[in-house]
């Protein structure tokens, strides 16, 4: 009768200290509005920045482009049908299509490392990626404080 009792002992106290060194489910989304952008524009003078809404603990929009900067000023990248039309011409996309399988592919998997690399835009999916983590993150903490990541360059 022993053995039995302690046996049920032995499973119990390694359940509690499996229980216990398991990771804890991340904070929920808090509802808000979380910006990033980069510091500085990149070397052809365009500046990533993105805003996500938060609504009921969820991303409900997406907003990724590039302002410009220099010759660029007051220009979005996805608005600038030369960029574009230069853009496709030599890697079968362009920021109207890329911008848009980004936003929409996060929306859907609602996890930045979920979203795959859109052929030709490389550098742009993986900035799309750190910056969802980084308004993620500031989401779960519920700071809605500007976000600005050093340009790598």
């Amino acid at each position: 009768m022993r053995k039995p009792v302690q046996l049920i002992i032995a499973v119990m106290m390694m359940l509690t200290i499996v229980t216990g060194c398991r990771n804890t489910a991340e904070k929920p989304l808090q509802d808000g509005t979380y910006t990033v952008t980069f510091d500085e524009p990149d070397s052809t003078s365009w500046k990533a920045f993105m805003t996500l809404e938060i609504l009921d603990g969820k991303i409900v929009a997406v907003h990724y482009d590039y302002e410009g900067t220099g010759e660029n000023q007051g220009k979005l990248k996805s608005e600038d049908v030369a960029y574009n039309e230069a853009m496709f011409a030599t890697k079968g996309t362009n920021p109207v299509i890329y911008l848009e399988e980004l936003r929409k592919a996060l929306l859907f998997h609602q996890d930045p490392d979920k979203v795959d690399t859109v052929s030709g835009a490389t550098t742009s999916s993986r900035d799309f990626r750190t910056f969802s983590s980084a308004a993620l993150e500031a989401a779960r903490d519920g700071n809605e404080e500007p976000i600005i990541i050093t340009q790598p360059e």
